[in-house]
């Protein structure tokens, strides 16, 4: 299990990758970050934990790995339990990337976004289980080529609205009670782990059926 969860992360922390993730967030602090830091923290940290273990997807359909995995002594139920624990690595390593990028671009006077808030951590969290629970069913049963559309739709919808969301110049009432319903909801952590916690679980029970049943023999 634990090789199965490196590996992804070896697959997906290359340095064109790391590349990547260093000059998007220059980029988006660069153009949004003071006029909404909230906003613009929030997406930072949830692209991050969000592609990762996308990513692993995208490698083991080019390298097809999965056919190498179905010849090792490794269950298809502890490949898809694997995907879904890459998750709680990729939101570590997300804060803690962003916080150093982050602090880069405060020293050097592109940005005054605070490293680290504890509250926009919250609901990246809450926001990466749900968006991953989503999208990983359809990764194992069409691959990521054919998943990737809706991943992408996923995205682009997703951090639009919260940048929209949580921009101080909102005075839109809709975007005030969903902040208001939001606040109240990671405010109740028992409830909210509940129905986080069902998600994930139909998500991976799911994603076992449709990966069970998938023909990776070639």
């Amino acid at each position: 299990m634990i090789s199965l969860i490196m590996k992804d992360l070896r697959c997906t922390l290359i340095k064109w990758n790391i590349c990547f993730y260093i000059f998007y967030v220059f980029f988006i602090t660069f153009t949004m970050g003071d006029t909404n830091p909230k906003g613009t923290y929030l997406i930072i940290i949830f692209t991050l934990a969000y592609f990762t273990p996308i990513m692993s997807f995208v490698y083991d359909e080019k390298y097809k790995t999965d056919t190498i995995i179905n010849s090792l002594p490794v269950t298809r139920h502890q490949v898809v339990i694997s995907k879904y624990l890459s998750i709680c690595i990729s939101i570590i390593l997300s804060v803690i990337f962003s916080a150093l990028v982050l602090l880069i671009t405060n020293t050097l006077g592109i940005s005054s976004i605070d490293v680290i808030q504890i509250d926009m951590i919250k609901k990246m969290i809450i926001i990466t289980f749900l968006m991953s629970s989503l999208i990983f069913p359809l990764c194992f049963k069409f691959g990521y080529r054919k998943a990737k559309f809706f991943f992408i739709f996923l995205y682009v919808a997703l951090v639009s609205s919260l940048y929209n969301i949580f921009s101080p110049n909102n005075t839109d009432g809709l975007s005030t009670k969903i902040i208001t319903y939001i606040n109240a909801l990671t405010s109740n952590q028992i409830i909210l782990a509940l129905i986080v916690s069902s998600i994930v679980i139909i998500s991976v029970v799911i994603s076992m059926t449709l990966y069970d049943a998938k023909d990776i023999s070639s």
